[in-house]
Protein backbone atom coordinates (compact mmCIF):
# COMPACT_ATOMS: atom_id res chain seq x y z
CA UNK A 1 0.00 0.00 0.00
CA UNK A 2 2.96 2.35 0.75
CA UNK A 3 4.82 1.30 -2.29
CA UNK A 4 1.75 1.95 -4.01
CA UNK A 5 1.54 5.32 -2.43
CA UNK A 6 4.68 5.97 -3.39
CA UNK A 7 4.56 5.43 -6.86
CA UNK A 8 1.45 7.79 -7.27
CA UNK A 9 3.55 10.37 -5.85
CA UNK A 10 6.48 9.95 -8.29
CA UNK A 11 4.07 10.07 -11.24
CA UNK A 12 2.39 13.38 -9.90
CA UNK A 13 5.55 15.01 -9.67
CA UNK A 14 6.54 13.63 -13.63
CA UNK A 15 3.53 15.45 -14.68
CA UNK A 16 4.14 18.41 -12.45
CA UNK A 17 7.56 18.82 -14.33
CA UNK A 18 6.78 17.48 -17.59
CA UNK A 19 3.70 20.41 -17.47
CA UNK A 20 5.90 23.09 -16.01
CA UNK A 21 8.56 22.50 -19.14
CA UNK A 22 5.56 21.89 -21.63
CA UNK A 23 4.42 25.98 -20.65
CA UNK A 24 7.76 27.29 -20.87
CA UNK A 25 8.12 25.89 -24.41
CA UNK A 26 4.67 26.96 -25.14
CA UNK A 27 5.34 30.60 -24.34
CA UNK A 28 9.13 29.97 -25.94
CA UNK A 29 7.15 29.57 -28.96
CA UNK A 30 4.83 32.33 -28.47
CA UNK A 31 7.43 34.37 -28.02
CA UNK A 32 9.25 33.25 -31.63
CA UNK A 33 5.93 33.37 -32.99
CA UNK A 34 5.97 37.42 -32.00
CA UNK A 35 8.87 38.28 -32.68
CA UNK A 36 9.01 36.71 -36.24
CA UNK A 37 5.74 38.35 -37.00
CA UNK A 38 7.50 41.94 -35.22
CA UNK A 39 10.12 41.46 -38.04
CA UNK A 40 7.52 41.64 -40.88
CA UNK A 41 5.16 44.50 -39.67
CA UNK A 42 7.17 47.16 -38.31
CA UNK A 43 5.06 49.10 -35.54
CA UNK A 44 2.85 51.59 -36.47
CA UNK A 45 4.58 54.32 -34.80
CA UNK A 46 7.56 53.58 -37.16
CA UNK A 47 5.75 53.39 -40.41
CA UNK A 48 4.04 56.58 -39.92
CA UNK A 49 6.97 58.51 -38.79
CA UNK A 50 9.17 57.37 -42.19
CA UNK A 51 6.01 57.96 -44.32
CA UNK A 52 5.68 61.23 -42.60
CA UNK A 53 9.38 62.11 -43.61
CA UNK A 54 8.97 60.91 -47.09
CA UNK A 55 5.24 62.74 -47.65
CA UNK A 56 6.45 65.96 -47.91
CA UNK A 57 9.04 65.23 -51.41
CA UNK A 58 6.14 63.64 -52.67
CA UNK A 59 4.22 66.87 -52.40
CA UNK A 60 6.73 68.82 -53.46
CA UNK A 61 7.24 67.00 -56.89
CA UNK A 62 4.21 67.09 -57.88
CA UNK A 63 3.51 70.75 -57.07
CA UNK A 64 6.52 71.23 -59.72
CA UNK A 65 5.03 68.81 -62.15
CA UNK A 66 1.21 70.87 -61.90
CA UNK A 67 3.07 74.02 -62.32
CA UNK A 68 4.82 73.41 -64.86
CA UNK A 69 1.42 71.73 -66.77
CA UNK A 70 -0.13 75.01 -65.55
CA UNK A 71 2.02 77.13 -67.21
CA UNK A 72 2.08 75.14 -70.53
CA UNK A 73 -1.85 74.94 -70.70
CA UNK A 74 -1.51 79.09 -70.10
CA UNK A 75 0.81 79.32 -72.81
CA UNK A 76 -1.76 77.81 -74.87
CA UNK A 77 -4.54 79.34 -73.76
CA UNK A 78 -3.66 82.84 -74.32
CA UNK A 79 -4.69 84.69 -76.99
CA UNK A 80 -2.04 85.25 -79.43
CA UNK A 81 -1.55 88.59 -80.95
CA UNK A 82 -3.66 89.55 -84.44
CA UNK A 83 -1.96 88.96 -87.11
CA UNK A 84 -1.88 91.99 -89.36
CA UNK A 85 -3.60 91.91 -92.87
CA UNK A 86 -1.75 92.39 -96.15
CA UNK A 87 -2.58 95.05 -98.12
CA UNK A 88 -4.26 92.44 -100.85
CA UNK A 89 -6.51 91.41 -98.43
CA UNK A 90 -4.56 87.88 -97.03
CA UNK A 91 -4.37 86.95 -94.02
CA UNK A 92 -1.41 86.08 -92.47
CA UNK A 93 -0.34 82.25 -92.14
CA UNK A 94 -1.85 80.62 -89.09
CA UNK A 95 -4.59 82.76 -88.70
CA UNK A 96 -7.90 80.89 -88.87
CA UNK A 97 -10.28 82.95 -89.78
CA UNK A 98 -13.43 82.67 -87.36
CA UNK A 99 -16.45 80.84 -89.38
CA UNK A 100 -20.01 82.05 -89.58
CA UNK A 101 -22.90 80.47 -88.12
CA UNK A 102 -25.74 78.82 -90.44
CA UNK A 103 -28.88 79.40 -89.86
CA UNK A 104 -31.93 77.84 -91.31
CA UNK A 105 -33.51 81.58 -91.69
CA UNK A 106 -32.51 83.41 -94.33
CA UNK A 107 -31.44 87.11 -93.06
CA UNK A 108 -33.50 90.01 -95.44
CA UNK A 109 -31.04 93.32 -95.84
CA UNK A 110 -32.11 96.09 -95.50
CA UNK A 111 -34.37 97.32 -98.16
CA UNK A 112 -32.42 99.59 -100.72
CA UNK A 113 -33.67 102.45 -102.71
CA UNK A 114 -35.73 101.58 -105.28
CA UNK A 115 -34.12 102.66 -108.66
CA UNK A 116 -35.20 102.26 -111.74
CA UNK A 117 -33.52 100.18 -113.83
CA UNK A 118 -32.59 101.34 -117.59
CA UNK A 119 -32.27 100.11 -120.89
CA UNK A 120 -28.63 100.03 -120.46
CA UNK A 121 -28.66 98.12 -117.45
CA UNK A 122 -31.32 95.64 -118.88
CA UNK A 123 -29.33 94.96 -122.60
CA UNK A 124 -25.80 95.92 -121.62
CA UNK A 125 -25.21 98.51 -124.44
CA UNK A 126 -26.67 102.31 -125.05
CA UNK A 127 -26.84 102.39 -128.47
CA UNK A 128 -28.21 98.98 -131.02
CA UNK A 129 -26.02 100.06 -133.59
CA UNK A 130 -22.91 102.40 -134.17
CA UNK A 131 -22.14 104.05 -137.72
CA UNK A 132 -18.58 104.25 -139.01
CA UNK A 133 -18.28 106.53 -142.48
CA UNK A 134 -15.35 105.63 -144.01
CA UNK A 135 -13.85 107.76 -147.17
CA UNK A 136 -11.12 110.10 -149.08
CA UNK A 137 -11.76 114.44 -149.56
CA UNK A 138 -15.40 113.83 -150.11
CA UNK A 139 -16.36 112.51 -146.98
CA UNK A 140 -13.99 114.45 -145.21
CA UNK A 141 -15.35 117.83 -146.59
CA UNK A 142 -19.20 116.08 -146.01
CA UNK A 143 -18.31 115.84 -142.23
CA UNK A 144 -17.16 119.52 -142.40
CA UNK A 145 -20.89 120.52 -144.00
CA UNK A 146 -22.91 117.65 -142.13
CA UNK A 147 -21.04 117.08 -138.85
CA UNK A 148 -21.54 113.48 -139.21
CA UNK A 149 -20.11 112.84 -136.10
CA UNK A 150 -21.93 114.72 -133.73
CA UNK A 151 -24.47 111.71 -132.56
CA UNK A 152 -22.55 109.80 -130.03
CA UNK A 153 -22.99 106.41 -132.43
CA UNK A 154 -21.54 108.52 -135.40
CA UNK A 155 -17.86 108.10 -136.36
CA UNK A 156 -15.98 109.77 -139.48
CA UNK A 157 -12.74 108.08 -140.62
CA UNK A 158 -11.41 109.97 -143.69
CA UNK A 159 -8.56 111.81 -145.13
CA UNK A 160 -8.02 113.60 -148.38
CA UNK A 161 -6.20 112.22 -151.32
CA UNK A 162 -6.22 108.81 -150.21
CA UNK A 163 -6.95 105.53 -151.45
CA UNK A 164 -6.84 101.26 -151.05
CA UNK A 165 -3.15 101.63 -149.29
CA UNK A 166 -4.64 104.15 -146.28
CA UNK A 167 -7.51 101.87 -146.04
CA UNK A 168 -5.93 99.14 -145.12
CA UNK A 169 -3.04 100.94 -143.12
CA UNK A 170 -5.22 103.40 -141.11
CA UNK A 171 -8.68 103.18 -141.71
CA UNK A 172 -9.71 99.61 -141.14
CA UNK A 173 -7.06 100.06 -137.51
CA UNK A 174 -9.10 103.02 -136.73
CA UNK A 175 -12.26 101.40 -137.00
CA UNK A 176 -11.30 98.76 -134.76
CA UNK A 177 -10.23 101.01 -132.35
CA UNK A 178 -13.14 102.86 -132.30
CA UNK A 179 -15.42 99.33 -131.80
CA UNK A 180 -13.10 98.40 -128.78
CA UNK A 181 -13.53 101.74 -127.20
CA UNK A 182 -17.27 102.07 -127.56
CA UNK A 183 -18.61 99.18 -125.41
CA UNK A 184 -22.01 100.89 -125.21
CA UNK A 185 -22.18 100.00 -128.66
CA UNK A 186 -24.03 96.50 -129.52
CA UNK A 187 -23.66 96.00 -133.49
CA UNK A 188 -21.38 98.12 -136.25
CA UNK A 189 -22.07 99.69 -139.64
CA UNK A 190 -19.61 100.85 -141.59
CA UNK A 191 -20.11 102.86 -144.77
CA UNK A 192 -17.21 103.08 -146.83
CA UNK A 193 -17.15 105.80 -149.65
CA UNK A 194 -13.51 104.95 -151.35
CA UNK A 195 -12.12 104.61 -155.09
CA UNK A 196 -12.10 108.43 -156.56
CA UNK A 197 -8.44 108.41 -156.40
CA UNK A 198 -7.32 105.32 -157.13
CA UNK A 199 -9.70 103.28 -159.36
CA UNK A 200 -7.22 100.88 -160.86
CA UNK A 201 -6.85 99.07 -157.48
CA UNK A 202 -10.72 97.59 -157.88
CA UNK A 203 -9.52 94.13 -157.81
CA UNK A 204 -8.15 95.04 -154.53
CA UNK A 205 -11.07 96.82 -152.93
CA UNK A 206 -12.92 93.57 -153.86
CA UNK A 207 -10.97 91.16 -152.14
CA UNK A 208 -10.39 93.84 -149.11
CA UNK A 209 -14.46 94.09 -148.62
CA UNK A 210 -15.11 90.32 -149.21
CA UNK A 211 -13.31 89.76 -146.20
CA UNK A 212 -14.72 93.01 -144.03
CA UNK A 213 -18.03 91.80 -144.45
CA UNK A 214 -17.99 89.04 -142.70
CA UNK A 215 -17.00 90.80 -139.80
CA UNK A 216 -19.17 93.87 -139.83
CA UNK A 217 -22.34 94.91 -141.69
CA UNK A 218 -20.69 96.62 -144.77
CA UNK A 219 -22.39 99.42 -146.99
CA UNK A 220 -20.54 100.50 -150.33
CA UNK A 221 -21.65 103.96 -151.37
CA UNK A 222 -21.14 104.44 -155.52
CA UNK A 223 -18.29 106.97 -156.73
CA UNK A 224 -20.52 109.80 -157.27
CA UNK A 225 -20.05 111.78 -160.63
CA UNK A 226 -17.95 114.46 -161.74
CA UNK A 227 -18.21 116.99 -164.08
CA UNK A 228 -16.05 119.24 -166.27
CA UNK A 229 -12.94 116.80 -165.37
CA UNK A 230 -10.27 116.41 -168.24
CA UNK A 231 -8.54 113.87 -166.49
CA UNK A 232 -8.97 109.64 -166.70
CA UNK A 233 -8.97 109.07 -163.29
CA UNK A 234 -11.89 111.16 -163.19
CA UNK A 235 -14.18 110.19 -165.78
CA UNK A 236 -17.27 109.32 -165.06
CA UNK A 237 -16.90 105.79 -167.83
CA UNK A 238 -13.76 105.10 -165.01
CA UNK A 239 -16.46 105.64 -161.94
CA UNK A 240 -19.91 103.68 -163.30
CA UNK A 241 -17.08 100.62 -164.84
CA UNK A 242 -16.08 100.72 -161.26
CA UNK A 243 -19.47 100.67 -159.43
CA UNK A 244 -20.90 98.18 -161.42
CA UNK A 245 -17.66 95.70 -159.97
CA UNK A 246 -18.17 96.58 -156.11
CA UNK A 247 -21.94 96.40 -156.58
CA UNK A 248 -21.62 92.69 -157.41
CA UNK A 249 -19.87 91.87 -154.12
CA UNK A 250 -21.47 89.48 -152.13
CA UNK A 251 -22.19 90.24 -148.36
CA UNK A 252 -22.46 93.84 -148.65
CA UNK A 253 -25.36 96.47 -149.41
CA UNK A 254 -24.90 99.18 -152.22
CA UNK A 255 -26.23 102.97 -152.34
CA UNK A 256 -26.65 103.69 -155.87
CA UNK A 257 -26.24 107.40 -154.65
CA UNK A 258 -24.33 108.07 -158.29
CA UNK A 259 -28.13 107.74 -160.24
CA UNK A 260 -29.48 109.82 -157.52
CA UNK A 261 -27.07 112.61 -158.35
CA UNK A 262 -27.70 112.32 -162.07
CA UNK A 263 -31.48 112.10 -161.79
CA UNK A 264 -31.70 114.63 -158.89
CA UNK A 265 -28.98 117.14 -159.69
CA UNK A 266 -26.06 117.89 -158.16
CA UNK A 267 -23.14 121.07 -158.01
CA UNK A 268 -19.31 120.83 -157.01
CA UNK A 269 -17.21 123.55 -156.57
CA UNK A 270 -14.31 122.19 -159.06
CA UNK A 271 -16.15 119.22 -160.52
CA UNK A 272 -14.84 116.91 -158.29
CA UNK A 273 -15.95 117.93 -154.70
CA UNK A 274 -19.63 118.83 -153.72
CA UNK A 275 -21.24 121.92 -152.36
CA UNK A 276 -23.23 122.18 -148.84
CA UNK A 277 -26.56 121.57 -150.57
CA UNK A 278 -25.22 118.45 -153.02
CA UNK A 279 -23.35 116.79 -149.61
CA UNK A 280 -26.57 117.28 -147.68
CA UNK A 281 -28.63 115.79 -150.50
CA UNK A 282 -26.18 112.46 -150.53
CA UNK A 283 -25.86 112.48 -146.79
CA UNK A 284 -29.67 112.29 -146.65
CA UNK A 285 -29.89 109.63 -149.34
CA UNK A 286 -27.10 107.38 -147.33
CA UNK A 287 -29.06 107.56 -143.93
CA UNK A 288 -32.49 106.68 -145.76
CA UNK A 289 -30.97 103.86 -146.92
CA UNK A 290 -29.29 103.06 -143.64
CA UNK A 291 -32.63 103.37 -141.32
CA UNK A 292 -35.00 101.63 -144.41
CA UNK A 293 -32.29 98.48 -144.77
CA UNK A 294 -31.80 98.64 -148.36
CA UNK A 295 -30.81 101.48 -150.50
CA UNK A 296 -33.41 103.64 -150.85
CA UNK A 297 -33.65 107.13 -152.14
CA UNK A 298 -35.82 109.96 -150.15
CA UNK A 299 -38.93 110.88 -151.33
CA UNK A 300 -38.73 113.94 -154.12
CA UNK A 301 -39.33 117.34 -153.25
CA UNK A 302 -37.75 116.82 -149.78
CA UNK A 303 -35.23 119.09 -147.32
CA UNK A 304 -32.65 117.16 -147.62
CA UNK A 305 -30.96 119.07 -144.65
CA UNK A 306 -33.92 118.12 -142.29
CA UNK A 307 -34.21 115.02 -143.52
CA UNK A 308 -30.66 114.38 -142.65
CA UNK A 309 -31.03 115.52 -138.78
CA UNK A 310 -34.25 113.34 -138.35
CA UNK A 311 -32.87 110.45 -139.78
CA UNK A 312 -29.89 111.11 -137.39
CA UNK A 313 -32.52 110.99 -134.26
CA UNK A 314 -33.90 108.31 -135.48
CA UNK A 315 -30.36 106.38 -136.01
CA UNK A 316 -28.83 107.32 -132.97
CA UNK A 317 -31.70 107.20 -130.68
CA UNK A 318 -30.73 105.53 -127.87
CA UNK A 319 -32.15 102.23 -125.60
CA UNK A 320 -33.39 104.62 -122.53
Amino acid sequence: MKKSKKIVAALLMMAVVLGGAGFGAINQAKAQQAEAKSDRNPEPEIFLSEEAETEPETESETVVQTTEYEDDMETAGEEQPETETAENGTEGLGQQEEQPEFSDTVQESEPEEDIPMTEMDAYGYQYETGYIFMGDSRIYLMNQDCNIAAPDNFFAVCCPGIGYDWMMETGLPKIKNIQSIHSEIKNWVVISALGINDMQNVNKYISAYQKLSKSVELWLVSINPTVGRTEAQYSNVCIEAFNRRIRKISGITYINSYDYLVKKGYDTKDGLHYTEASNWDIYSYMLNSLLVGIDCAPAADTDAKQLAQSLEEDLSRANY
